[in-house]
């Protein structure tokens, strides 16, 4: 293979690894943001 193959293999590993990292960051962001509403919702009874 040639110089330029093996860059293009890196930048594509690079880019799938960004890909990843960024959808288990909106996975977790989702489930975070879940777990408040539902404790929000559990605070809806409260009397102020």
């Amino acid at each position: 293979m040639i110089l330029k193959d093996y860059s293009a293999i890196d930048r594509t590993k690079l880019a799938n690894q960004r890909t990843l990292l960024s959808f288990l960051r909106t996975s977790l962001y989702l489930v975070f943001s879940g777990i408040a509403l539902m404790k929000v919702k559990a605070l809806g009874g409260m009397i102020w």
